[in-house]
This record gives structure tokens, C-alpha cells and sequence, in this order.
């Protein structure tokens, strides 16, 4: 986009507890930094100059605004138990910008600080702040952005098992990128054939667009994907 004019009131940050995205915050003001590692590399050629080597990408999102659970399950006290066991959420930020274009980031963190506050016929409010996990938050751009690639995108889908499935199969999902994986609320990790699926494990077959459980699901077992077409 050729300009950032995003207020605070049009930014929702939806996150996963384990039943899918649900929007969670309406920010009245939020900040994504990002933090370079650096190694000091100078050496006597250098002169009076230090010089550096970039070393690793360090993220975080501090979104500050009312507490609005889009959700039955899901209360504010869920906040502070993924806080509590150091959970993995997949997030997605939507915003519209003052010339009405709306851009989605999707992405993973973890609850790093977190305050609720409240008063008596007032709405929750929120002041938290998440730490990234993994790559930099991926952004794409609505109408007028300029920023979409043809033909790609990123999708969020949900399971609930009846109970005794070993793997699902989508047609959406041949060819695409599996970004992120859970079961009942606890990441996925990614593996690929030949592979057998262990603990904490799914085998993501792209030309065939199926995924392989470690074990049966149990009934009720809740399965959430997110991934790029």
C-alpha cells in the first residue's frame, strides 16, 4: 500500500484456542517491531567504524483495545491460561486503512505479557503483548494495496472428528503450502512421505492433499489447519 493510515478502532486480531480463529481484541492501538540480532564483526581494518552480520529477525505484536470473544467457548480467562502454558497461537490481524483497503497478517505467537481491566458497566479491556514465533508475519493486501500475489492465499479450515479418523483428505489442500497444524489445541509438527507421523506429528501429503494422524482422533477432537493456495 502507498500509505499506512490505519486507526486503531478498524483493527481486529482474531486468534486460535483450538476451535478455529475467533476475534478476540478490537485494538484501540497496536505495533508490530521487529528486532535485529546483531553480530559485531569490526575488525583494526575497520578503522573507527564497528562494523556488523545480522544474525537472526526478532517480533512482536503489542496490541492494546477492548476485550470481544467472538466466541461461546472462549472467555478472557483462556488468554491467560495459553499464557500460563506457553501455548502457540496462530493469529490473523485485519485492518482497513483510511482509503477503505483492507490488508490481513497471519502468523504465530505466544502471549508474553498480558493485562485485563475493567470497570463496572464498562467493556474488558486488554493491554497485551505477544511474541512472534517463527517467520515474520505474512500480509496481504485487499483491493487498492497492490500487494496480492495472483492466485494465492491464505485459508484457515476446522475439524471436529466423530472419532476413529486417521487422516483427511481436501482438495484445496493438493499443491498448497501447510503452514500450521494443531490438534485440540496443540501444534502439529509438519512432516512429509515417506515419513510415519509420531507424537505431536502429521504427514502432509501435498500432491495428494491428505493429512495422516499420529493415532485415531477421538470423538470430538477438534483439528485445525491453516495454509497458503
Amino acid at each position: 500500500m502507498s500509505d499506512f493510515g490505519v486507526q486503531g478502532k478498524n483493527v481486529d486480531i482474531s486468534f486460535d484456542f483450538g476451535e478455529g480463529l475467533k476475534v478476540f481484541v478490537c485494538a484501540r492501538s497496536f505495533s508490530l517491531e521487529h528486532r535485529t540480532e546483531l553480530i559485531e564483526t569490526t575488525t583494526p581494518s575497520s578503522g573507527k567504524y564497528n562494523d556488523y552480520e545480522g544474525q537472526a529477525i526478532d517480533w512482536s505484536l503489542t496490541v492494546s483495545g477492548i476485550l470481544v470473544i467472538e466466541s461461546s467457548n472462549t472467555t478472557g480467562l483462556d488468554l491467560l491460561g495459553a499464557q500460563v502454558v506457553f501455548k502457540k497461537m496462530p493469529f490473523k490481524l485485519l485492518a482497513t486503512d483510511d482509503n477503505g483497503t483492507e490488508f490481513e497478517m497471519t502468523g504465530t505467537v505466544i502471549v508474553e505479557t498480558s493485562q485485563l481491566s475493567g470497570e463496572t458497566a464498562q467493556f474488558v479491556n486488554s493491554d497485551i503483548t505477544f511474541r512472534g514465533c517463527g517467520q515474520i508475519p505474512e500480509i496481504d493486501s485487499g483491493q487498492g494495496g497492490g500487494g496480492n500475489v495472483p492466485g494465492q492465499a491464505i485459508k484457515q479450515s476446522q475439524y471436529t472428528a466423530v472419532g476413529g479418523e486417521t487422516e483427511l483428505t481436501r482438495v484445496d489442500w493438493i499443491g498448497a503450502d501447510m503452514i500450521y497444524m494443531s490438534r485440540d489445541g496443540r501444534e502439529q509438527l509438519k512432516i512429509e512421505p515417506p515419513a510415519s507421523p509420531a507424537v505431536n506429528q502429521m504427514l502432509f501429503d501435498v500432491s495428494l492433499g491428505r493429512v495422516e494422524f499420529s493415532s485415531p482422533a477421538g470423538p470430538g477432537e477438534v483439528f485445525g489447519f491453516i495454509y497458503e493456495t
